[in-house]
This record gives C-alpha cells, sequence and structure tokens, in this order.
C-alpha cells in the first residue's frame, strides 16, 4: 500500500521551523485496518438483523436493506486513516513545542 502521509510544521532542536511529513508505520497502519474490519463486521450483523424486521414490512430483500443501512452507518477507512494521521500530527506538534 502506497504511503499516506500528511505535512506538519515542528520544530527542531535548534528553534528551526521545518516542514515534515507525518506517515502511519506498517504496524500503525494495520493495526487501524484490523479495528476498522472488526467494527465494520459488527455494524453488518447489527444491519442484517435489523434488515430481517424491516423485509417483512417493506416487502424487500434482507441484503438490499442491509446494503443500504451499511452503507450510511459502516465505517471507511479513509477516514480513519485521516484521523490517525492528525492525531499524530498534533502528538508530534505538541512534543515539539
Amino acid at each position: 500500500m502506497p504511503k499516506v502521509g500528511k505535512y506538519c510544521s515542528v520544530l527542531t532542536a535548534g528553534g528551526r521551523k521545518v516542514l515534515k511529513r507525518i506517515t502511519l508505520s506498517d504496524e500503525e497502519y494495520n493495526e487501524l485496518m484490523r479495528s476498522v474490519i472488526e467494527e465494520n463486521s459488527r455494524l453488518l450483523r447489527l444491519c442484517f438483523e435489523k434488515a430481517r424486521v424491516l423485509s417483512s414490512e417493506l416487502g424487500v430483500d434482507e441484503e438490499t436493506i442491509a446494503l443500504a443501512l451499511f452503507e450510511k452507518v459502516g465505517v471507511h477507512s479513509f477516514t480513519l486513516i485521516q484521523a490517525a494521521l492528525d492525531e499524530k500530527v498534533n502528538k508530534i506538534k505538541t512534543e515539539s513545542e
């Protein structure tokens, strides 16, 4: 996977501001993806449970309802990657101040 990164301005030990590219390590990325898969699996099961109830009421098949619900509530990995990068940048900025 190509490294997704974010740039931030940090202070060096000499007091200069430099631009630094921050990326997630392979370990951080893999852990994030593992948690996304776990959370999305849980959410998909909930969507199917809800779809079973709604299917008879609406006269629509369970899969269509479940996938429509999941489309709205599923966790998107790109959003979580951006949030993890933001958190890492904020931590680095705090440490350099």
